[in-house]
Protein backbone atom coordinates (compact mmCIF):
# COMPACT_ATOMS: atom_id res chain seq x y z
CA UNK A 1 0.00 0.00 0.00
CA UNK A 2 2.85 2.29 0.69
CA UNK A 3 4.30 1.95 -2.64
CA UNK A 4 0.81 2.62 -4.26
CA UNK A 5 0.51 5.57 -1.95
CA UNK A 6 4.15 7.36 -3.11
CA UNK A 7 3.28 6.15 -6.77
CA UNK A 8 -0.27 7.75 -6.61
CA UNK A 9 1.31 10.86 -4.52
CA UNK A 10 4.23 11.31 -7.35
CA UNK A 11 1.32 12.10 -9.75
CA UNK A 12 -0.24 14.89 -8.04
CA UNK A 13 0.65 18.27 -7.46
CA UNK A 14 1.86 19.37 -4.02
CA UNK A 15 -0.25 23.31 -3.84
CA UNK A 16 -3.02 22.81 -6.28
CA UNK A 17 -3.55 18.04 -5.96
CA UNK A 18 -4.09 18.07 -9.54
CA UNK A 19 -2.32 16.00 -11.70
CA UNK A 20 1.51 17.19 -12.04
CA UNK A 21 3.77 16.99 -15.02
CA UNK A 22 4.83 13.61 -14.95
CA UNK A 23 1.15 12.60 -14.70
CA UNK A 24 1.00 14.28 -18.03
CA UNK A 25 2.82 12.64 -19.84
CA UNK A 26 2.08 9.29 -18.95
CA UNK A 27 -1.41 10.41 -20.21
CA UNK A 28 -0.63 11.75 -23.37
CA UNK A 29 1.84 8.72 -24.05
CA UNK A 30 -1.62 6.83 -23.77
CA UNK A 31 -3.15 9.15 -26.55
CA UNK A 32 -0.04 8.30 -28.43
CA UNK A 33 -0.95 4.59 -28.79
CA UNK A 34 -4.97 5.32 -29.34
CA UNK A 35 -3.49 8.23 -32.14
CA UNK A 36 -1.23 5.17 -33.75
CA UNK A 37 -4.13 2.89 -33.24
CA UNK A 38 -6.57 5.47 -35.32
CA UNK A 39 -9.02 5.95 -32.42
CA UNK A 40 -8.06 9.24 -30.83
CA UNK A 41 -10.57 11.96 -30.58
CA UNK A 42 -9.45 14.67 -28.37
CA UNK A 43 -8.78 18.14 -27.94
CA UNK A 44 -6.42 19.91 -25.37
CA UNK A 45 -6.21 23.05 -23.77
CA UNK A 46 -4.16 25.09 -21.93
CA UNK A 47 -4.47 27.90 -19.47
CA UNK A 48 -1.83 30.26 -18.55
CA UNK A 49 -2.33 32.34 -15.03
CA UNK A 50 -1.38 35.87 -16.09
CA UNK A 51 0.92 38.01 -13.67
CA UNK A 52 2.11 34.83 -11.91
CA UNK A 53 5.45 36.97 -11.52
CA UNK A 54 4.24 40.46 -10.50
CA UNK A 55 1.71 38.72 -7.83
CA UNK A 56 4.48 36.72 -6.10
CA UNK A 57 6.53 40.14 -6.06
CA UNK A 58 4.34 42.61 -5.17
CA UNK A 59 2.21 40.91 -2.68
CA UNK A 60 4.33 37.65 -1.53
CA UNK A 61 4.14 34.04 -2.95
CA UNK A 62 1.08 33.44 -0.34
CA UNK A 63 -0.95 35.18 -2.68
CA UNK A 64 0.70 33.75 -5.63
CA UNK A 65 -0.12 30.36 -4.76
CA UNK A 66 -3.85 31.71 -3.89
CA UNK A 67 -3.90 32.91 -7.45
CA UNK A 68 -2.74 29.67 -8.39
CA UNK A 69 -5.23 27.60 -6.38
CA UNK A 70 -8.19 29.92 -7.58
CA UNK A 71 -7.67 29.66 -11.16
CA UNK A 72 -6.87 25.63 -10.59
CA UNK A 73 -10.79 25.19 -8.86
CA UNK A 74 -12.19 27.43 -11.65
CA UNK A 75 -10.38 25.11 -14.14
CA UNK A 76 -11.40 21.88 -12.62
CA UNK A 77 -15.55 22.93 -11.57
CA UNK A 78 -15.75 24.27 -15.59
CA UNK A 79 -13.68 21.20 -16.90
CA UNK A 80 -15.26 18.38 -14.45
CA UNK A 81 -15.38 15.40 -17.00
CA UNK A 82 -11.57 15.91 -17.74
CA UNK A 83 -8.20 15.21 -16.61
CA UNK A 84 -6.41 18.59 -15.07
CA UNK A 85 -2.63 18.54 -15.40
CA UNK A 86 -0.34 21.50 -13.50
CA UNK A 87 2.43 21.38 -16.07
CA UNK A 88 4.58 24.29 -14.88
CA UNK A 89 4.27 27.02 -12.24
CA UNK A 90 1.20 28.81 -13.73
CA UNK A 91 0.33 26.50 -16.64
CA UNK A 92 -2.54 24.21 -16.88
CA UNK A 93 -3.01 21.37 -19.45
CA UNK A 94 -6.63 19.95 -20.01
CA UNK A 95 -7.54 16.90 -22.14
CA UNK A 96 -10.41 17.47 -23.32
CA UNK A 97 -12.29 13.67 -24.44
CA UNK A 98 -15.98 12.53 -24.67
CA UNK A 99 -18.85 15.21 -22.94
CA UNK A 100 -16.29 17.79 -22.54
CA UNK A 101 -14.63 17.25 -25.93
CA UNK A 102 -17.97 18.10 -27.16
CA UNK A 103 -18.42 20.96 -25.73
CA UNK A 104 -14.90 22.77 -25.69
CA UNK A 105 -16.00 26.25 -27.21
CA UNK A 106 -18.70 26.60 -24.28
CA UNK A 107 -16.91 24.94 -21.85
CA UNK A 108 -14.03 27.93 -22.90
CA UNK A 109 -16.63 30.37 -23.16
CA UNK A 110 -17.53 29.60 -19.54
CA UNK A 111 -14.02 29.74 -18.28
CA UNK A 112 -13.61 33.22 -20.10
CA UNK A 113 -16.79 34.71 -18.58
CA UNK A 114 -15.80 33.62 -14.79
CA UNK A 115 -12.18 35.03 -15.63
CA UNK A 116 -13.99 38.01 -16.34
CA UNK A 117 -16.42 38.36 -14.08
CA UNK A 118 -13.28 38.11 -11.33
CA UNK A 119 -11.82 40.67 -13.86
CA UNK A 120 -14.54 43.24 -13.30
CA UNK A 121 -14.81 42.57 -9.19
CA UNK A 122 -13.66 46.52 -7.88
CA UNK A 123 -14.45 44.35 -4.39
CA UNK A 124 -11.71 41.88 -4.65
CA UNK A 125 -7.79 42.65 -4.53
CA UNK A 126 -5.84 42.94 -7.69
CA UNK A 127 -4.20 39.44 -6.95
CA UNK A 128 -8.13 37.70 -6.53
CA UNK A 129 -8.47 39.22 -9.87
CA UNK A 130 -7.13 36.21 -11.87
CA UNK A 131 -6.66 36.53 -15.31
CA UNK A 132 -5.25 33.55 -17.57
CA UNK A 133 -4.56 32.81 -21.67
CA UNK A 134 -6.25 30.12 -23.11
CA UNK A 135 -5.60 28.03 -25.83
CA UNK A 136 -7.23 25.21 -27.41
CA UNK A 137 -6.83 22.82 -30.18
CA UNK A 138 -8.30 19.29 -31.43
CA UNK A 139 -6.46 16.49 -32.85
CA UNK A 140 -6.88 16.06 -36.61
CA UNK A 141 -5.05 12.74 -37.79
CA UNK A 142 -3.93 14.45 -40.81
CA UNK A 143 -1.75 16.96 -39.16
CA UNK A 144 -1.15 15.49 -35.61
CA UNK A 145 1.29 12.82 -35.13
CA UNK A 146 1.41 12.54 -31.23
CA UNK A 147 -0.51 14.79 -28.51
CA UNK A 148 2.20 17.26 -27.93
CA UNK A 149 1.42 18.18 -30.98
CA UNK A 150 -1.15 20.45 -30.11
CA UNK A 151 0.68 22.01 -27.14
CA UNK A 152 3.19 23.24 -29.49
CA UNK A 153 0.19 24.41 -32.33
CA UNK A 154 -1.55 26.33 -29.17
CA UNK A 155 2.37 27.68 -28.11
CA UNK A 156 2.77 28.61 -31.70
CA UNK A 157 -0.32 30.77 -31.82
CA UNK A 158 0.37 32.06 -28.22
CA UNK A 159 3.26 33.61 -29.51
CA UNK A 160 2.19 34.61 -32.55
CA UNK A 161 2.45 38.67 -33.12
CA UNK A 162 -1.05 39.07 -33.13
CA UNK A 163 -1.30 38.02 -29.35
CA UNK A 164 1.51 39.87 -28.49
CA UNK A 165 -0.10 43.07 -29.65
CA UNK A 166 -3.57 42.40 -28.36
CA UNK A 167 -1.78 41.47 -24.91
CA UNK A 168 -0.10 44.73 -25.20
CA UNK A 169 -3.33 46.74 -25.71
CA UNK A 170 -5.27 44.25 -23.03
CA UNK A 171 -3.04 43.36 -20.01
CA UNK A 172 -5.78 41.41 -18.47
CA UNK A 173 -6.44 39.43 -22.20
CA UNK A 174 -8.19 35.94 -21.79
CA UNK A 175 -7.20 34.55 -25.31
CA UNK A 176 -8.90 31.77 -26.21
CA UNK A 177 -8.70 29.72 -29.49
CA UNK A 178 -11.09 26.79 -31.28
CA UNK A 179 -11.58 27.20 -34.84
CA UNK A 180 -9.79 25.06 -37.09
CA UNK A 181 -9.87 27.83 -39.31
CA UNK A 182 -7.83 29.21 -37.47
CA UNK A 183 -5.40 26.42 -36.80
CA UNK A 184 -5.23 25.36 -40.06
CA UNK A 185 -3.15 27.76 -41.63
CA UNK A 186 -0.37 26.68 -39.01
CA UNK A 187 -0.92 23.06 -39.20
CA UNK A 188 -0.04 23.64 -43.03
CA UNK A 189 3.01 25.84 -42.45
CA UNK A 190 4.15 22.51 -40.23
CA UNK A 191 3.58 20.06 -42.90
CA UNK A 192 5.63 22.11 -45.18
Amino acid sequence: HRADEANAAAMRDALTGVRNKRAYEKYTGKLDWEIMDGDARFGIAMIDLNFLKKINDTYGHECGDAAIKSLCGMVCHIFSHSPVFRIGGDEFVVILQDRDYNDAELLIDGLQIRLNRLRMNPGLKEWERVSAAIGYAEYDKRADQKADDLVYLILDVACSTDYEIAEAENPYLTFAFTSKEELEPLRSEERR
